[in-house]
């Protein structure tokens, strides 16, 4: 029986503790409990997060912060110290107490039926049950307790309900950076790195001249620059940005300084400040450390220049100068500077300095051509010296070279009139008498057509010059007459070719020029298109004027055999067709070495027909006559072979034919007396054996001593030829034959090569960059493509 009273009463007690009231009242009396004796801490904690989602922390000067959360920290776990000291767990009975509170019960019905008795005799068992049957009665309706807490006595004032309100305030005001503001709040260190603005953002731009791209050494989502150390072109400027618009001014130290940022306009800080010295670049905000770098400022170095070749003077009397020219950026300018080395009267000493390239190129080697035979100093020694200029205004000189300029020589006897009045009226420009003079000339010939071929022009000059120096006596006169005077000889004396060969240099100078500054491709195209233009008309009129000249060029190509590298206008034409191949193709330095080889061509392009001297011409009848012998031997030579089994009479018939060719090898020989004659000799002696055997009717027996004599007349004529050629030492002539290589020396099949650090691209890659290149343009202009597509490809035609 006692087992069962046992089980029933257990369950009786499972029954209690099941109800939900029961449980309810468990929650309600343990969340009292924990604010009643936690709430100091709770109170504590809910003002540091509303506080922190305030943005409050963020204001107050990084050491207050640090302060303020120390004292935070300790309060809280004071409070909290304190409040385990006072803490029990709350028992079943006390929750069964509040439900019976609520539902109005007396004598504690719910913990009669988790009681049992102490005895367990009948009549007290029965007692017991019934007391349990009536206790069991009142709980069928039990009650949900109430919330009972009350901080009226802890809290009078109602602050509660304050920090509640700052608590809900700080969540909308912090709303989407709640967990970062708390982060920021207890560390300082992060106080400053908000969430939800961008961060520092810094970088280090180059001087443009350097063509580098800016160093990024810090951005908005927190990648630092951490290698060990930058290098800094000199002139470098530093540009920083903090997203923030409250709060102290975050400090720059460059330079060995501080530089505070700044906030214009209630914008985010920023700062922008040159490097010009120092080891180290650091962004601090208080005592809070936002970068720090390492950096090393890199000085620009000066350029270099040097002359490679001494200065010479070209067949058109320009001055060539070979130059190369360094610098670790790029050559911004180079310029040459002449200086007299004797005064010349009327003339000042002061040196001229000529603009000759602006390559924008780390290395140069060119060389530039100038035209300094209408200077007054032409045929006077001076000193040239190369002065180089970079990006950074740096300056640098070569050693100075002695150089006579060339000095025009004037066949027409007007033009070398007007030259000789202009170089007295050099020497004395303010003499009364020199100007009447001159202007006494000028007037003479201008009425006199027939001198200058009635060109108007000429006219025109002359008289304006005369009027110009009887009328105006200023200093300026003097100059401009001068400038007249050349002018004016050199149309007399070229004529059209003069202006042809003037517009050809300006259009090689404009060309030039805009490959040095990086023009756009249709510039470039459109100087191309002009300097083809200049080079025909300059190659039209220097033929028709080489038609009039009587010379030896026949002789030289017919008589003497003589090949050589002849240019032609096809030459020029294709030479001008791949620079503008290389152009398009965006390789510029590569155009602009062939503009050069161009220049250097041109300029030493023989104009006049080359006068021989009576050596060279001697030496032409010789060739001529050592050549005539040659073929008629072999002739001979033939005959014999053919008729080897012939008779006596026909082997005495080419006898006598040998020794007539004898004979004329002696002559030749006699008049040849006391120069070098090569082999003739020799061949003298085997065809005299060579006769001898052909009189005896030995045929076959002369066959070899003719061969012997042959090869000797060819020899001797090759030796010849090739002193010849070494002794005429002919420059290139337009119209005069195609050779087997280009103006450089490359065959015409193979056009790769690779002069002077230059790669020029053979043909094939030039005609597929141009198949690129054009449908690149085509793919440009379908608008039926993706616009996206023709952005990209448009970015793509920006660097041709």
């Amino acid at each position: 029986m006692l087992p069962r009273l046992h089980r029933a009463f257990s369950s009786s007690n499972a029954v209690n503790s099941g109800r939900p009231q029961v449980t309810f009242a468990q929650l309600i009396v343990r969340l009292e409990n924990i604010l009643s004796i936690f709430a100091r801490p709770l109170l504590l904690a809910g003002l540091f997060a509303a506080l922190a989602w305030l943005g409050v922390f963020d204001l107050l000067y990084p050491w207050v912060h640090l302060i303020a959360l120390i004292l935070f920290v300790i309060l809280f776990f004071e409070a909290l110290g304190r409040a385990r000291r006072h803490w029990r767990p709350v028992t079943s009975s006390q929750a069964r107490r509040r439900v019976e509170e609520a539902s109005g019960l007396s004598h504690r019905p719910l913990d009669v039926l988790d009681d049992c008795p102490a005895t367990l005799e009948a009549d007290q068992i029965a007692l017991w049950q019934a007391h349990a049957d009536r206790a069991r009665e009142q709980t069928r309706t039990l009650r949900w307790p109430s919330w009972k807490l009350a901080f009226g006595e802890r809290d009078p004032y109602a602050l509660r309900y304050a920090l509640l309100i700052l608590v809900m305030v700080g969540l909308l005001s912090g709303w989407g950076a709640l967990g970062g503001r708390l982060i920021a709040a207890v560390n300082p260190a992060l106080g400053k790195l908000h969430i939800t603005a961008p961060a520092l953002d810094a970088w280090i731009t180059p001087p443009e001249y350097t063509h580098l791209p800016p160093i990024m050494i810090a951005t908005p989502a927190g990648m630092r620059l951490d290698k060990g150390v930058i290098d800094v072109p000199e002139g470098s400027v530093l540009s920083a940005h903090l997203a923030e618009k409250d709060g102290a001014a975050p400090m720059l130290d460059v330079n060995d300084d501080s530089l505070p940022f700044t906030a214009e306009d209630q914008k985010d800080f920023e700062v922008t400040q040159a490097i010009t010295g120092g080891d180290r670049i650091s962004i601090a905000r208080g005592w809070q450390k936002l970068g720090s770098w390492r950096i090393r400022v890199v000085p620009d170095q000066p350029p270099q220049v040097a002359f490679t070749e001494p200065p010479a003077a070209t067949e058109r009397k320009s001055v060539k100068i070979p130059y190369e020219a360094t610098d670790d950026y790029g050559v911004a300018a180079i310029m040459l500077r002449v200086t007299p080395r004797e005064s010349l009267p009327g003339a000042s000493d002061d040196p001229i300095e000529i603009p000759i390239a602006a390559p924008e190129a780390k290395d140069v080697k060119r060389a530039s051509f100038e035209d300094l035979t209408a200077h007054p100093w032409a045929g006077l020694p001076v000193q040239m010296q190369l002065i180089v200029t970079d990006a950074a205004g740096h300056k640098a000189q070569s050693e100075s070279v002695d150089f006579v300029l060339p000095e025009r020589i004037f066949f027409h006897p007007v033009a070398r009139a007007l030259i000789t009045a202009r170089k007295k009226l050099l020497q004395s420009p303010f003499d009364e008498n020199v100007r009447n003079d001159t202007a006494d000339l000028m007037a003479s010939i201008a009425h006199q057509p027939t001198a200058y071929r009635g060109d108007p022009l000429v006219l025109m000059a002359l008289r304006s010059g005369a009027v110009r120096l009887v009328l105006n006596q200023s200093r300026e006169t003097a100059p401009s007459v001068n400038n007249l005077l050349w002018q004016t000889a050199v149309r007399i004396e070229d004529g059209a070719m003069g202006v042809a060969e003037q517009n050809l240099r300006q259009a090689q100078k404009d060309l030039a020029d805009a490959l040095d500054r990086n023009a756009s491709e249709q510039d470039i195209q459109k100087l191309i298109d002009r300097l083809h233009q200049a080079l025909a008309q300059y190659l039209s009129e220097l033929s028709t004027r080489m038609a009039k000249q009587p010379g030896p060029v026949e002789d030289l190509s017919q008589l003497s055999g003589l090949q050589t590298n002849m240019l032609t206008p096809k030459d020029l034409d294709r030479m001008l067709d791949q620079m503008r191949s290389l152009s398009a193709s965006g390789s510029r330095e590569a155009a602009r070495e062939e503009l050069s080889r161009l220049q250097q061509l041109l300029e030493n392009l023989r104009t006049d027909t080359p006068q021989l001297s009576a050596e060279q011409r001697a030496a032409l009848e010789h060739l001529k006559t050592i050549r005539a012998l040659a073929h008629d031997q072999q002739q001979l030579l033939d005959k014999t072979f053919q008729k080897a089994d012939a008779g006596k009479d026909e082997t005495r018939k080419l006898a006598a034919e040998q020794n007539a060719l004898l004979g004329r090898l002696h002559g030749l020989l006699g008049q040849m007396k006391g120069q070098d004659t090569g082999e003739l000799p020799h061949g003298a002696d085997a065809m005299a054996r060579a006769g001898g055997a052909l009189q005896q009717g030995m045929a076959q027996g002369a066959v070899p001593h003719q061969n012997e004599a042959l090869k000797a007349l060819q020899q001797t004529e090759q030796a010849m030829m090739d002193d010849l050629r070494q002794s005429l030492f002919m420059m290139p002539m337009p119209g005069m034959g195609m050779a087997r290589s280009d103006p450089f020396g490359r065959e015409y099949g193979n056009m790769l090569r690779d002069d002077e650090g230059i790669k020029v691209p053979d043909q094939m890659e030039v005609r597929r960059v141009r198949e690129i290149l054009n449908e690149l343009q085509r793919r440009a202009g379908d608008t039926a493509r993706p616009k996206t597509e023709r952005d990209y490809i448009e970015r793509l035609l920006q660097n041709f």
